[in-house]
């Protein structure tokens, strides 16, 4: 391999990176602040059942607003690749780490920046360690008052 493929291929994984970190990282810093807020602060007198359900529509919004920003990426990197590059991405060790690597932070940001879903997660936890719900007749009662 000469000298000018060599830089070709240093310059694509440069401008994935630059892609990657801009739309991966740049829009879930400045959206997560929004979704987080999207959910009221924690309710302490409300039952254990609603805050469940609380938990599990903030974790949908979250999985939604991902993979939007999942696929978006994936789309304009392999627009870039094939307008510019030689197509053989996919197959690209390099890139593929780089993609793991990416997702992987991104989720970490998205749910760590999560303020709200994390005191009611910790909230139902120091619930369920201190036995304040029973589990069989509690959770059916609690079901049965929103059916």
């Amino acid at each position: 391999m000469d000298y000018a493929a060599k830089l070709k291929d240093k310059t694509h994984l440069l401008l994935n990176s630059i892609i990657i970190t801009f739309f991966y990282i740049i829009p879930i810093l400045v959206f997560s602040p929004y979704l987080d807020k999207f959910y009221d602060t924690l309710d302490t007198t409300k039952s254990f059942i609603y805050i469940i359900f609380e938990v599990i529509f903030h974790l949908l919004t979250l999985v939604f607003f991902y993979n939007f920003i999942n696929k978006t990426v994936s789309y304009l990197v392999n627009i870039y690749y094939t307008t510019f590059g030689s197509g053989k991405h996919k197959n690209d060790f390099n890139l593929i780490q780089q993609d793991i690597l990416a997702n992987f932070i991104s989720s970490i940001i998205l749910v760590g920046s999560q303020k709200n879903l994390i005191h009611r997660i910790s909230y139902l936890t120091d619930m369920i360690l201190n036995k304040e719900v029973n589990y069989l007749s509690g959770i059916r009662n609690e079901i049965t008052k929103y059916f």
